[in-house]
Parts: structure tokens; sequence; C-alpha cells
């Protein structure tokens, strides 16, 4: 199987379009974990054109990896919320 070397992927569209199922096959995945609407990257996605490039990276890579990516992996932020699409129960063992 072919290995890729993603980081992060972010999956959007218009309500009723197939982006909650595909969230939910993708965290199905092993080594992947999704989180469904994270409200402040709606707050990050503005500023990609306001601020400097290198700065805007900075603070979304902070974002996605440092608070979510490591904070689920770690166990501090799972979310055992099962009325949540991001469930960690409705996706891993």
């Amino acid at each position: 199987m072919k290995q890729f070397n993603i980081k992060h992927i972010v999956i959007t569209g218009v309500g009723r379009s197939g982006t909650t199922i595909l969230g939910k096959i993708i965290h199905s995945f092993e080594g992947v974990e999704y989180v469904y609407e994270p409200y402040t990257i709606q707050a990050l996605l503005p500023l990609l054109t306001t601020i400097e490039k290198d700065h805007w990276k900075n603070l979304y890579h902070s974002y996605l990896y440092e608070d979510i990516f490591m904070g689920a992996v770690a166990g501090r932020n799972v979310n055992l919320n099962e009325m949540d699409d991001s469930c960690i129960i409705k996706a891993k063992d």
C-alpha cells in the first residue's frame, strides 16, 4: 500500500453535500484524527490574506497540530460526546 505524507486535510463544502460522511470515513483510518467544524479555524481563515504568510502558517500549524492533533493523541482533547459527529467512540476501537 502506498504511503502518503499528508499533514493536514481540510474538507469543506456546503450543507448536505457529503462532507460529514467523508470526514467519518477518513476518521476511521488508522493514524487519522478528525475534528468536526473546529471554530477557531473559522477565525483563522479570513486572516490568510491580511497577515504575513509565515505568521499565518505558524498560527495554522500551532492550532491544528499542537492544539487539536497532539491534544487528541495525548488524550487531553478526546471528544467523547456521542451526539457529535467527531466523537472518538464512533470511529476508533
